[in-house]
């Protein structure tokens, strides 16, 4: 499986990126990396992991900064390591992509040249929950401020579908709100819980903010704003 890499995105790229991706490499041997980018510099980074097999670089010309508005990202830097790693996954040339980048910047991308799944109108922020026994999901981290009482249905299913394809096994949904009882926080977490109760049996109710590591469910739903 190959996998593209953003290079150049983030505050410690492209020295963390480059090692990260030869850490990921001795882990995992079906992986296959490309790196976006600067072609000297990231060559020059690899020389020092004796360039390792498995990582292949893809020269750009820009760079996404996290000072870039989304706008400019996508319209004035089509030949930056963030974009053409986007367009690799369209190409089918990498199976997904990666990058530490501005956030806002690789949405706008993502959205402009991969689209949307149908019937999911916005994307969300899957955020890792690192649980001791096993793995979490917190959506959406960050990428809607505002969501309608639909987005909390939407974003509980593509937390359960990503998150049952990675654990292999059924899992359960929370809603993240200020007490667990049903009439709690404002109207649209209510209304939220009754339908997430009506469409999921897998659904447990409300989730505290001091229970979001304590695995009382697997799958925590939250506004882009409170997760």
């Amino acid at each position: 499986m190959k996998i593209a890499v953003d290079g150049m995105g983030g505050d410690y790229a492209p020295l963390e990126v480059v090692k990260g991706a030869v850490e990921l490499l001795q882990e995992l041997n079906e992986v296959e990396i490309i790196l976006t980018g600067d072609k000297q510099t990231l060559e020059d980074e690899l020389r020092q992991y004796d360039n390792p097999s498995r990582i292949s670089v893809f020269p750009t010309e820009q760079v996404v900064t996290m000072h870039d508005h989304p706008k400019d990202a996508l319209l004035k830097k089509k030949n930056s390591s963030l974009y053409k790693a986007v367009e690799l996954v369209k190409k089918n040339e990498a199976a997904g992509i990666v990058s530490a980048g501005n956030t806002g910047a690789q949405m706008a991308i993502s959205l402009f040249v991969l689209g949307r799944l149908p019937g999911v109108l916005r994307p969300a922020i899957g955020v890792p929950l690192p649980y001791k026994d096993s793995m979490g999901l917190l959506i959406d981290g960050g990428a809607n401020v505002d969501v309608t009482l639909r987005e909390y249905l939407v974003f509980a299913l593509l937390g359960k579908v990503y998150l049952e394809s990675i654990l292999e096994r059924k899992v359960t949904i929370g809603l993240l709100n200020i007490g667990e009882e049903p009439e709690k926080g404002p109207q649209i977490l209510q209304d939220a819980y009754k339908m997430l109760k009506e469409h999921f049996e897998e659904f447990k109710g409300n989730v505290e903010g001091n229970e979001v590591l304590s695995h009382k469910v697997d799958v925590i739903v939250a506004g882009g704003f409170t997760g």
